[in-house]
């Protein structure tokens, strides 16, 4: 039992070791860029020369520090928003392969899960805000509900377009599709859905220029204005925690995950992730705060309906693309399988080869006769590459051409014998009223589309000018 337990809980407890400390030095990785941007030092004299302990000593500053319940709040919502959002921000990790070997869950739906899971953070959030009894707070889950919100649109749809292209949505196919190509040099679609997703990601991670929420010069400290020690400390931690699993998304969704231009290891993921960070943490440090009225306008007006025209431009292509492939397989396959009887892959030879020579009548379709005409035509066309080759001495490549004419001829409709034949074409005659040899054109247009591959066009002439004479 207790065997058991420890190797259930060892791997659940190696992630949670790996990612605090990866996101605890996260917070000096941005105090050092944002200082280098300053023309700053930074944190230094911590861990000399470079302040190497300097989260270690921010940790133990905040968990020795006083905590305090606001006059009048619900102490019991107060106290489980912090926890619930750290929570949440871990347990999504469970889906990401982040670190080498993680034994990640991958599932079937491992995408879609990853999103549903990281969308409860709102609601640790909310209670947060709501249970503090402070405007401020109040005011901020607020800006943060609707932004969240109205950003996860966006960010989803930027997210299925890949997803879409490639056929799945397991975090494991996605990343084996990508051994040759990533995703974010896709013509078109990998660059649009990528800026979609970045902008989308800012918001959702609560950063400059979105980061409206923590306005300080509006709403002091946010949400979390009333938080202190240990509290805080995990709302601080949470928020990264949360915007390295977006890092770790986009890493694995448009830079290819575990795939590299010289070797292959889920340790790429992680350098791909810092260096998704970093570029976020050069647009925090570059550019101001905007609007709440500018940050939903620019979603509802301009990001969401741009998301939607990417996401239609890829069904398109992905349907396209699988016509392509099917025709492709199609014939391959009965090049091979000279005595292929099964009925799709019949089917599917069909398609592609009525595909390849496409011809539509006045309705802008391709009707019966026109199939019949196109097939005895791909026949006849097979069987005169078959005598060339035989004449060239090459008679592998003519049994293929033959093999291919004799598949294409299951196609076409069964000879008539000439009983069934006459009492067919003495049916239309009487249903059509036909008399004499005025009527015979009439007759043989209708006799002709029906019994079109079925019967010799000579022998249905002489029936027809037979009974009418």
């Amino acid at each position: 039992m207790f065997n058991s337990f420890i190797e259930f809980a060892l791997p659940i407890f190696k992630t949670i070791s790996i990612l605090i400390l990866i996101v605890a030095y996260l917070v000096w990785l941005e105090r050092k860029v944002a200082a280098k941007m300053q023309s700053r030092v930074g944190p230094y004299s911590v861990g000399y020369p470079h302040g190497w302990l300097q989260p270690l000593a921010d940790a133990l500053k905040l968990m020795t520090k006083d905590d305090s319940i606001p006059k009048n709040s619900d102490s019991l919502l107060f106290n489980l928003g912090p926890v619930w959002i750290m929570v949440v921000s871990l347990a999504s990790f469970a889906l990401l392969p982040f670190y080498f070997n993680n034994p990640m869950l991958n599932v079937d739906l491992s995408f879609m899960l990853f999103i549903a899971i990281s969308s409860l953070i709102i609601i640790g959030i909310f209670i947060s805000g709501w249970s503090s009894n402070n405007k401020y707070a109040l005011i901020s889950v607020l800006r943060m509900t609707a932004q969240i919100i109205s950003y996860e649109i966006p960010l989803v749809i930027s997210l299925l377009i890949p997803c879409i292209l490639i056929g799945s949505l397991s975090f494991g196919e996605i990343i084996r599709y990508q051994e040759d190509t990533w995703i974010i040099f896709y013509p078109l679609l990998g660059q649009l859905s990528f800026i979609i997703f970045f902008i989308s990601a800012l918001a959702e991670g609560n950063r400059i220029p979105f980061d409206l929420s923590e306005a300080e010069s509006e709403l002091i400290s946010g949400y979390t204005t009333e938080y202190s020690g240990i509290k805080f400390a995990l709302f601080y931690l949470a928020e990264y925690v949360h915007l390295f699993g977006i890092c770790v998304l986009g890493s694995i969704i448009f830079f290819g995950g575990s795939n590299g231009p010289f070797f292959s290891s889920n340790i790429l993921i992680v350098i791909k992730a810092l260096l998704f960070f970093t570029l976020i943490l050069f647009i925090r440090w570059s550019f101001f705060r905007i609007r709440i009225d500018q940050l939903l306008k620019f979603n509802w007006v301009k990001l969401i309906p741009l998301s939607f025209a990417g996401l239609l431009l890829a069904c398109l292509l992905k349907y396209y693309m699988d016509l392509i492939d099917k025709i492709s397989e199609s014939i391959i396959h009965a090049m091979k399988n000279k005595d292929n009887d099964q009925l799709e892959s019949l089917r599917a030879i069909k398609s592609a080869l009525l595909l390849a020579k496409t011809q539509k009548n006045s309705n802008g379709e391709i009707g019966e006769v026109e199939e019949i005409k196109i097939l005895q035509k791909l026949v006849k066309q097979r069987k005169e590459s078959a005598d060339i080759y035989s004449n060239q001495k090459r008679p592998e490549l003519a049994n293929i051409e033959l093999s291919q004419a004799k598949i294409i001829e299951r196609f076409l409709p069964k000879q008539i014998d000439a009983d069934e034949l006459e009492k067919i074409i003495i049916k239309i005659i009487n249903e059509t009223g036909a008399e004499g040899m005025k009527d015979m054109g009439k007759v043989m247009g209708i006799a002709s589309n029906k019994l079109s591959g079925k019967a010799d066009g000579k022998t249905i002439s002489n029936i027809v000018r037979s009974k009418l004479s």
